[in-house]
């Protein structure tokens, strides 16, 4: 909530509406390491930011972002493009993720 009315001027924002576009998939789960995933970053044991993914057969698409905005200044956003582009280094071309290749930055409507 407090993301969504800083950042966005949201007042109304629900649990009902986070669970429907940030936590209910429309992909299919046929395997544990596919589907839509909440990443999340911790400063000193303290829950400061969300990254919603997509992890797809050929690419990692970082759907989303939320995050404490009292670290505002840390440039969370910068910090989770480099943490996922380092996970996709990692993982692509492994037995779990042989066709995993491609980064996709999501949009900001």
């Amino acid at each position: 909530k407090k993301y969504q009315r800083n950042v966005h001027k949201e007042v109304n924002w629900t649990y009902a509406r986070f669970q429907t576009e940030f936590v209910d998939s429309p992909l299919p789960r046929h395997s544990p390491h596919y589907g839509t995933f909440h990443v999340q970053y911790r400063l000193d044991q303290k829950l400061i930011m969300v990254g919603v993914v997509d992890i797809l057969p050929h690419c990692l698409c970082s759907c989303y972002l939320f995050y404490d905005t009292d670290y505002k200044a840390l440039s969370l956003g910068k910090y989770s493009a480099l943490w996922e582009l380092n996970w996709l280094k990692q993982k692509a071309g492994t037995p779990l993720y042989p066709s995993l290749r491609y980064y996709y930055l999501g949009s900001y409507v």
